[in-house]
């Protein structure tokens, strides 16, 4: 389990924000963004953190150092395409082992931690949640019959059950299919989409992939002003639930 590599995608320009930064070094109630993704993968007890990075790329990287100087950060020099690319730039950098995928852009509560320990181990597992209203721009999950499975993510879907809360966890038996999944979907459908595709191809392979809740804990995305907003609200009375690096 000690082994696994937790890969953080953090190449965007968060122009949705309004920010000309990158979205981990945002701050939120007085530090920036990168430094929760940290202090949640430290308890998620990972061995390595790989942050991919592109736009003010030295910038981001000088910051992560400062947060943790056993970093590793790539520079992914296509950061304007989908963040796909950039995933499949952290991948590189994995040999062997487990790997915990990440979003810069999302805040989680200490206990979640847990919650994504237990569920490493081998196979697939995307972590979702059920307690949430799920908007135009959230990722839509559909399952299985039993709801114990992923088949489809897009934030298109109609018929869905759950939201995708931004967390992937593939094991080492996985990871050459989730790797050779990542070079298929670039190469049929171009290097402008979304990471969830490579998901999404292992699922039409027949791959099966589990899912897991994390509903009933806090968590925050933060795309929109408003969302940052009540981030820094949220953190700021409730700071101690979560882990930051600092």
């Amino acid at each position: 389990m000690l082994s696994d590599t937790a890969v953080i995608l953090a190449a965007g320009l968060g122009t949705r924000l309004g920010k000309h930064m990158p979205k981990g070094l945002v701050p939120v109630a007085g530090y920036p963004m990168l430094s929760y993704s940290l202090g949640f993968l430290h308890a998620c007890n990972v061995r390595r953190i790989v942050l991919v990075g592109g736009f003010q790329f030295s910038e981001l990287e000088a910051i992560a150092r400062s947060l943790d100087p056993k970093i590793e950060p790539v520079l992914n020099t296509n950061y304007e395409q989908g963040n796909i690319v950039s995933l499949a730039c952290g991948l590189e950098r994995v040999a062997e082992g487990g790997v915990l995928l990440f979003h810069a852009d999302h805040i989680f509560r200490a206990d979640i931690a847990e919650r994504v320990r237990q569920a490493r181990g081998k196979g697939m597992t995307v972590f979702t949640d059920h307690d949430r209203l799920l908007g135009a721009d959230d990722m839509k999950v559909a399952t299985d019959g039993t709801g114990k499975f992923f088949k489809r993510a897009s934030k298109q879907l109609r018929d869905y059950r759950c939201g995708y809360v931004g967390i992937t966890y593939c094991g080492p038996d996985m990871l050459p299919l989730y790797r050779k999944a990542v070079e298929e979907v670039i190469r049929g459908e171009g290097p402008l989409v979304s990471s969830e595709r490579a998901m999404q191809y292992l699922a039409d392979q027949g791959a099966p992939i589990r899912i897991a809740d994390i509903s009933g804990s806090r968590w925050l995305e933060v795309d929109y002003p408003e969302e940052l907003a009540r981030a820094d609200e949220e953190i700021r009375t409730h700071g101690s639930l979560y882990p930051k690096a600092i």
